[in-house]
């Protein structure tokens, strides 16, 4: 299949492909890709894939580069303490084998790796939740060039993101194609909580797949989301200042891959696909059709989708078809050839991609007895570039005199000089890599005095008379901190971690200031608004602080960070850090956040009240709260530890993390802390002595 040659490409998008094996690596970049993205056997967001060993990589990295495709590594995975040197040994290996650029979620790995790389590239991973401009300065300082955005934003979101990216020279790269999570990237929880399988860390069971029902329901699959396919917007991506179009894939087979990268290079390059090609895309692979809800912000239930077994047995009908899109190589290099020939010496050729260079020699020229070699000649003869990666773009000949050569001779050397050429943009050379694992803390204050219980409350209904035992009191942002002011001296605000308007978020922070003594951050953008406006911060769970490398550089930011929920509690204790560090010991612990309610699409909210649950097949109910547009799914039950306390003396402050309990409910809570006192109710010991995998 001819294509347009990449150079060529509208305004240099780059369409990113996955690639979760070799086959899928060839399939890419015959289909058109300008990079792919794979991972390691172990630190990367799809260890379920086959995935690549150091000599398959290697592989990959050639075949890339000699297509001129770039190749980014995958380490988006949080990182535990004990395999930070794995990591970084696995990293090393990438480098070696050429890789361009580095995708992570883990602040403390992408430090080390600025320190051991000479000039490493690191992109954002997705994984960071990042869906507002505030998050993109405290990006910058650490060392990022592009950031892939979460897939819930709108539009509209998206312009404002890529305005504000763009004034700061970092490039932004969205999803245009594949599965969709229910729930906000790098905020999902239920897989670890209920199966020890941490989508954080790469494990991802998929839960949100299996029936789960709220009231009305329509399909019993209500935590299910087509997948998203953004191939009619290229053109609004493009103006808006996008620069790689993501499709995600990576467990999907080489078949998949070719198919959506050959559609998307189309949409690119001629600025429409046709009809057939939008049939091929939607029959390869989908659940019932696509979604674009959250790019329109049109969020409803036509966004809920099952993989039925009529889409997969259109799928298998349809693989023989796509073979055909990558079958053959694309001709994606233009290079120059010149040709000399001159009397009594050996004929010459040289190719050049404007980098490298590759020369070679051939027969001495003969006197021509009839038709003479000519530059039209020559050039027809070196234009037959076959299954190479390369086209002809500009030529020029030397010829003294009457003077012929063989067309045989001629083939053999441009098939050498080819040969040459390639194994020289093959051998990329490797940034120096200097292992650097040091980590200085730095000593700071204790600003806000954390030390003690925390009560995260969901509203202020839930607060008890008595609060002596509390040392400090977290409310939602849109709470009255004026009224709660007179309950404690120490409030603190909860900063939304999902990706709420921008001014809303900031007018409230600056409203609820002259009451609070601080806010809790879940997310990087919470991070950097809390930095912007000078108010003091604490690192949420959400932030996935899963080392110490991740807490020095939090360290800088913040005034003290809470460990994660489904981390093992030795790991926890491992962390070390220059601020206090907290943990969460009672609650309904978050087990999703999305954007697209199902209550509200299947009941509406007036019924609700904001006391709805969601069902699963074995008959648990996981609450469901609503704030700011966005839905929280908690767990059944609640994580329990009261009986436990000498496990969590280590830890500077304790957070109990209060949802739907009434009055009564949160003071029982907080009394049978204070005093130690075992449970009376169903709970559950969480992931603090098993942690995920």
């Amino acid at each position: 299949m001819k294509m347009t040659p990449i150079s060529d490409a509208k305004n240099n998008i780059e369409i990113l492909a996955p690639a979760g094996n070799e086959s899928a690596v060839i399939a890419a970049v015959r289909s058109g890709a300008d990079a792919i993205y794979l991972g390691g056997a172990a630190f990367n967001a799809r260890r379920g894939a086959e995935n690549f060993t150091p000599e398959s990589l290697k592989n990959a990295v050639e075949y890339c580069h000699k297509f001129r495709v770039q190749v980014y590594f995958t380490l988006n995975i949080s990182v535990h303490e004990n395999e930070i040197e794995s990591a970084l040994e696995e990293a090393k290996m990438a480098s070696g084998c050429g890789v361009d650029a580095f995708i992570v979620s883990d602040l403390g790995l992408a430090k080390i790796l600025k320190q051991s790389i000479q000039g490493v590239v690191l992109h954002g991973s997705t994984q960071m939740s990042v869906s507002d401009p505030n998050a993109l300065t405290l990006l910058k300082e650490l060392g990022f060039t592009r950031i892939v955005v979460a897939r819930e934003m709108s539009k509209a979101d998206l312009e404002i993101f890529c305005k504000k990216a763009k004034e700061l020279s970092i490039e932004v790269e969205t999803f245009v194609h594949g599965a969709l999570c229910m729930c906000l990237s790098g905020q999902c929880y239920m897989s670890a909580v209920i199966g020890s399988r941490s989508g954080n860390r790469g494990l991802c069971a998929g839960p949100c797949r299996l029936p789960f029902a709220t009231k009305n329901t329509k399909n019993g699959y209500d935590l299910s989301l087509k997948d998203l396919s953004l191939l009619d917007y290229v053109e609004a991506l493009t103006q808006m200042g996008v620069k790689s179009f993501k499709i995600e894939g990576r467990m999907k087979r080489p078949e998949y891959v070719a198919a959506v990268t050959n559609a998307f290079r189309n949409a690119v390059d001629c600025g429409e696909v046709s009809e057939d090609t939008k049939k091929l895309l939607n029959d390869v692979f989908s659940r019932s059709g696509f979604t674009d809800g959250y790019f329109l912000d049109n969020v409803d239930t036509n966004m809920f989708g099952v993989r039925t077994e009529e889409d997969a047995k259109i799928s298998n009908s349809v693989l023989s078809q796509i073979h055909a899109l990558y079958r053959n190589e694309r001709a994606t290099v233009p290079i120059s050839a010149k040709m000399v020939l001159k009397q009594n010496e050996a004929s010459s050729l040289t190719l050049s991609d404007g980098e490298n260079e590759a020369q070679v020699f051939g027969a001495v020229p003969e006197t021509a007895l009839n038709r003479p070699a000519d530059y039209d000649y020559l050039k027809k003869q070196i234009s037959k570039l076959g299954a190479t990666e390369f086209y002809l773009e500009n030529f020029e000949c030397r010829i003294d005199g009457s003077l012929t050569l063989p067309a045989s001779e001629i083939n053999n050397m441009r098939r050498t000089a080819c040969e040459k050429l390639s194994a020289a943009r093959a051998n990329k050379k490797t940034k120096e890599f200097k292992a650097d694992l040091s980590l200085t803390l730095t000593e700071y204050e204790n600003p806000l005095n954390l030390g003690g219980f925390y009560a995260r409350f969901d509203n202020s209904e839930q607060i008890p008379d008595d609060l002596s035992s509390v040392a400090g009191i977290i409310l939602p942002l849109d709470a009255d901190f004026e009224k709660a002011s007179l309950l404690h001296q120490n409030l603190f605000a909860e900063l939304p971690r999902a990706a709420v308007n921008s001014e809303l978020v900031e007018n409230l922070l600056q409203k609820a200031a002259p009451f609070i003594k601080g806010a809790f951050c879940g997310t990087l953008q919470s991070v950097g608004l809390c930095v912007k406006l000078g108010v003091k911060a604490v690192g949420g769970f959400g932030l996935n602080v899963y080392n110490s490398h991740s807490a020095s550089v939090y360290d800088d930011y913040l005034c003290g960070i809470t460990v994660p929920f489904e981390t093992h509690i030795k790991n926890s204790k491992s962390i070390k850090t220059a601020r206090p560090k907290g943990v969460i010991v009672y609650g309904n612990l978050p087990l999703m956040i999305f954007k697209n309610c199902p209550v509200k699409q299947n009941t509406g909210c007036k019924e609700c009240g904001r006391g709805s649950f969601i069902t699963d097949r074995k008959g648990e109910k996981f609450a469901l709260l609503c704030r700011f547009g966005y839905t929280e799914l908690y767990n059944c039950a609640p994580l329990y530890s009261a009986d436990r306390a000498a496990e969590f003396d280590e830890f500077d402050f304790k957070v109990l993390y209060f949802t739907n309990e009434d009055k009564l409910k949160t003071e029982k809570i907080i009394n049978m802390y204070q005093k130690g006192l075992n449970a009376d109710f169903k709970y559950t010991r969480g992931l603090y002595k098993k942690g995920v995998e």
